[in-house]
């Protein structure tokens, strides 16, 4: 089963949290972004 998101960090060091929907949330820190990834799941997903 694929992931419902991904976390990646930039060239610059900003870190992107991307769904099955689009772009979750952007933030120069990484647990706020991880955080938000969690509580996103696809409809169906716990």
């Amino acid at each position: 089963m694929a992931p419902d998101a991904d976390v990646r960090r930039d060239d610059e060091g900003t870190f992107h949290a991307n769904g099955a929907d689009g772009k979750i949330s952007v933030d120069d820190s990484l647990v706020p972004l991880v955080l938000a990834a969690i509580d996103s799941p696809t409809n169906g997903r716990t």
